[in-house]
This record gives structure tokens, sequence and C-alpha cells, in this order.
């Protein structure tokens, strides 16, 4: 797969990066983000099969404030619970996973202080 450079300046500011044409609807899907969707600013990298097919930033680092850079670092707050649902979920579908089994049939050390009977379904919805 070959990435092509991505370096466009747009009302959200300077989108920057690299990205296979098979997937260009990303770069818009991006691009729409900043300009449409006022997001500040963002990045996003996806791999392959272990080859690396998309990697953007752009916007801002806050809204009056510096161009987001390759290295921007920014928090992640709950980002992540979208990810490990679709993890969960592949596991669940691969039978390495149960959403009804205990936690501490995974991971004996958890069952402690009151927590004996959480099972993995009540931790991904935090009931």
């Amino acid at each position: 797969m070959g990435l092509t450079t991505i370096s466009e300046s747009t009302s959200g500011g300077k989108v920057s990066g690299v990205c296979d044409e098979k997937f260009a609807g990303v770069v818009e899907a991006f691009v729409e983000n900043l300009t449409a969707r006022d997001e500040v600013g963002a990045n996003v990298a996806i791999t392959l099969e272990g080859e690396k097919v998309v990697d953007l930033w752009g916007g801002k680092k806050e809204r009056d404030g510096a161009d987001w850079d390759e290295d921007t670092v920014s928090i992640v707050f709950s980002c992540t619970k979208g990810a490990t649902a679709l993890c969960a979920n592949m596991l669940v579908d691969q039978g390495k996973l149960d959403l009804n089994t205990k936690v501490a049939d995974y991971w004996p050390e958890y069952a402690c202080n009151g927590k004996e009977e959480t099972t993995v379904a009540m931790m991904l919805d935090h009931s």
C-alpha cells in the first residue's frame, strides 16, 4: 500500500499526515470534522494487517492556539469506550469472552472487597 502525503489548509486549521488512497474517505471525514462539526483539533491513525494506512493530524491545540501537530498530546477521557466495546464484542464472537461470566473467572485477584459477583457485562456498562 502506498501512502500519499496530506497537507491541506482548511477553515478549521491545517491537516497533515499520510493516507493510503483506498482510505481517502477518512481524510474527507477528518477534514469535515474540523470544518463543519466544530472539532478543535484531532488526530487519527489506522493500521491494517500491520501496515499504517492512515496517520492524520490537524486543527488547533486550542481554539485560539497553535496548530495541532504530529506530536500533540491530548486527553483521552472516555474515547476508549467505543474501542473497548468493539474489542470485547469481537472476543464474544470468537467465543473467547462471555459477558455473563464473572470477572473473577478471568482475573481471580479481582474477587475482593465486594466485587466477587461482578460480571463482564457489568464492567462494560458500568452497572
